[in-house]
């Protein structure tokens, strides 16, 4: 309800203002009562006490988490960092109104990776979890949800392709249907991001929760390269973000691979070796 919430709150701020400040000004409010809501009902309040915000309380927080802070925690920071730095950099490199148009494009594309992957992932996730600790592993079943990914995300980039146009020619004025180019430009991006990515928890459940820091210091590398590096010495919108895309459909690709490799592993020997 919170990912789908996210993109509620894009879709709401677009129809409801019909200038870019307005629209990052209504995004703005929206999304800090959403974020508000979500501590509130997520968490109790009066449990906080000034005890957890002592150095020696969070220095003892630390050495017991550090397995997860620097492998799996660090690598959810830095996915936070490379979906966010896109903008920033567009908007300095390029303008206010560019990075508007990724925004809503990369809201509206990766709707369905933010809701269709994260269901998939999760269920799997409870699965396989229950397949580690019994130390068994199920290969059939993952070349079924392997299967269904590639079909989910064939369906998906088709459905960008041909409904995006449609959808802002009808409804919205001539600055957003500027952003279609875009749309285009991040249809590479899109289909491995749902059909690859939710298949990554075969290496946090039954592999090394180190690659998951590497693969997201790649991507990091590719957000570097596409929107700091390329601009400063060729300052073209469309290069950027077709660049972005294949990069990141390669190293995709090279993820594909290696889950493809783990699960042959674990297809081959048990879970505990």
């Amino acid at each position: 309800v919170q990912r789908i919430s996210v993109s509620v709150v894009v879709v709401v701020s677009v129809l409801l203002t019909h200038q870019v400040m307005a629209f990052y000004w209504m995004w703005a409010i929206l999304m800090m009562a959403l974020t508000s809501a979500c501590i509130l009902r997520a968490f109790d309040i009066r449990t906080v006490t000034l005890h957890h915000l002592w150095p020696s309380s969070n220095l003892a927080f630390l050495k017991k988490n550090i397995h997860h802070i620097t492998k799996v925690g660090s690598a959810e920071v830095l996915a936070m960092a490379n979906n966010n730095l896109p903008i920033m950099l567009i908007n300095f490199w390029f303008s206010a109104l560019t990075a508007g148009y990724f925004s809503v494009v990369s809201r509206f594309c990766l709707a369905p990776v933010v809701i269709v992957g994260n269901a998939v992932r999760n269920t799997i996730f409870s699965k396989w979890s229950i397949d580690f600790r019994n130390n068994v592993f199920n290969y059939e079943e993952y070349t079924k949800v392997r299967l269904l990914l590639l079909v989910l995300g064939v369906i998906c980039t088709l459905g960008v392709f041909i409904f995006y146009p449609i959808v802002m020619n009808l409804g919205f004025s001539e600055e957003w249907i500027a952003s279609v180019p875009t749309s285009r430009y991040m249809l590479p991006y899109l289909f491995p991001a749902l059909a690859v990515c939710p298949l990554t928890v075969i290496e946090l459940i039954f592999g090394s929760h180190r690659y998951f820091l590497r693969i997201q210091l790649e991507q990091l590398a590719i957000v570097v390269i596409a929107f700091l590096v390329v601009p400063y010495f060729y300052n073209d919108y469309a290069t950027s973000i077709i660049l972005f895309s294949i990069l990141t459909f390669i190293r995709y690709a090279f993820i594909y691979l290696k889950v493809n490799k783990r699960a042959d592993i674990l297809k081959n020997g048990s879970v505990a070796s």
